[in-house]
């Protein structure tokens, strides 16, 4: 089957975005086009598509498509559960012609869908935008919570925990959230020993401060005294110096 070209009403680049996503929508599905064969129906919304290209992006839908199941020779394809304009996202994200970009709006929608269909090309690029996208305390967790159900890569799950524990937030509050109960016991015991390693290299950094502190407010205290006790007060360090390097004294 020839590859299918973009439908006549596509949209162009000033063309109104879709109402979950900012990004600039390619593909219209609204109607049959260029020699479409399916129709996926969600949230009575009716999504004109091809079954060749389903079942080459997707093993979930070559398998519904192919094997005996009612699908194979269904004409229109329920999908219960689903949004519509997550679908739509998800369409324009594995249709030739236009890479979709991955954004804030549409990105956990589609990891969601793409690890649930396999569409292991597009699970890869939105791995790749949570690793570089900053996040919220409960993004964080969110984002650990999806990772257990669906195996995402350790290296995005490991820098997602790094975010969250660089945040302030207090062992009640964390016990009381919902994502965090939903957590395995691997992973929750993963996320406080790293909440305890970022907050005891707080602790030794709060304390290397404290002694600088300390060493400045000694060199004032000595400056209020006279010249005298700033002298003896910097031999002392002169030869605590020395000392320290096994120097002998001058």
């Amino acid at each position: 089957m020839a590859a299918a070209s973009p439908p006549s009403g596509a949209s162009d680049n000033t063309s109104t975005p879709s109402k979950i996503s900012t990004c600039k929508p390619e593909l219209d599905f609204s109607n049959p086009w260029k020699m479409s064969d399916l129709v996926l129906v969600v949230e009575n919304k009716r999504f004109h598509v091809h079954r060749t290209i389903l079942s080459m992006c997707s093993p979930v839908f070559d398998r519904m498509l192919s094997s005996d199941f009612k699908e194979k020779t269904a004409t229109e394809i329920p999908l219960p559960g689903k949004k519509a304009d997550e679908i739509e996202e998800l369409l324009r994200s594995i249709y030739p012609y236009v890479e979709h970009k991955i954004c804030e709006e549409n990105s956990f929608s589609l990891l969601e869908l793409s690890c649930e269909y396999q569409l292991d090309r597009l699970k890869t690029r939105c791995e790749k935008y949570f690793m570089y996208k900053s996040m919220t305390n409960d993004e964080a967790l969110e984002f650990v919570v999806m990772a257990q159900r669906h195996q995402l890569s350790n290296e995005l799950i490991q820098r997602c925990m790094q975010r969250f524990v660089s945040q302030e937030t207090n062992w009640e509050t964390l016990k009381k959230n919902e994502l965090f109960s939903q957590l395995e016991p691997r992973y929750s015991q993963q996320l406080v020993e790293e909440r305890v390693k970022y907050l005891e290299k707080r602790l030794t950094s709060c304390k290397s401060t404290i002694e600088v502190l300390k060493m400045k407010k000694s060199d004032k205290d000595d400056d209020d005294h006279g010249p005298c006790s700033y002298r003896r007060h910097f031999m002392m360090r002169k030869r605590f110096r020395e000392l320290e390097h096994s120097s002998p004294f001058d």
